[in-house]
Order: structure tokens, then C-alpha cells, then sequence
């Protein structure tokens, strides 16, 4: 069963860091050298103790809002209920048409809202 109601609010810290760190790369003559690296990296509701590293630069912090918009019970009495549920994201002044996910229960409601979150960021250029 799923605990989300109509109407639910959710809110997301959402960082982007970049990750400095030294990598070992063996040369031709069999010289170890140490060439600075950096990951970049989008983290959803990161530990502070990660964000506290000093090998970790933090860019931006946005809080993104996740609106539930409906929830609907999908299956007979027979099969294993599923949920298909509405939200939205709204990240400052922006706001995401209503999109739909199915899920069985709590756990991959979490995952799959996650999941989508990931997916907004790399297309949240493309909304107006």
C-alpha cells in the first residue's frame, strides 16, 4: 500500500558538487604520475559529512518541490494492487506538466520519484 495522499508535498535538496581527487596513471617509462580529477555530480539529499569533505566543491543547491497531484488504485481484488500516481515538479519558477508512474508500494514509489528527478534535471533546460 501506498502512504501518499492528493495533495502531498515532498521536498528535494538538490546539490551539485564537484569531486576533486589525484589519480595514479603509469607512464611509458614506468614513472607513477599523479593527475588531478574531477567527477561532477548531482546528489539528491547528500550527508553533510560528504558535502563537509574538503576534497568536495559544492556549485549549487537548489530545495525542488514534488506535487501529488492524484493517486489512483489500479487492479482487481485478485492481483497485487498498484498505484498510478500524478505529480509534478516545481523548482522555482518553474513547474513540470503532470506526469503519471506506477508503482506497488512506498519503497518504489521513493525509487521511481528519484528516478525522475534525475530525469527532470537532465531535461529541465528544455522546459519554459
Amino acid at each position: 500500500m501506498v502512504k501518499v495522499k492528493n495533495g502531498d508535498t515532498f521536498y528535494f535538496d538538490l546539490y551539485h558538487v564537484k569531486e576533486h581527487h589525484l589519480k595514479e596513471v603509469v607512464g611509458k617509462d614506468g614513472i607513477v604520475n599523479k593527475i588531478p580529477v574531477v567527477k561532477d555530480k548531482f546528489l539528491i539529499n547528500p550527508d553533510k559529512k560528504y558535502l563537509d569533505k574538503e576534497n568536495v566543491e559544492v556549485i549549487s543547491h537548489r530545495n525542488i518541490k514534488v506535487q501529488i497531484m492524484e493517486v489512483n488504485r489500479v487492479g482487481g481484488k485478485l492481483v497485487e494492487p498498484r498505484y498510478l500516481i500524478g505529480m509534478r515538479f516545481v523548482d522555482k519558477n518553474k513547474t513540470t506538466p503532470v506526469f503519471h508512474i506506477m508503482v506497488k508500494n512506498d519503497k518504489e514509489f521513493k525509487e521511481k520519484v528519484i528516478k525522475e528527478l534525475e530525469y527532470y534535471l537532465k531535461t529541465s533546460s528544455l522546459i519554459t
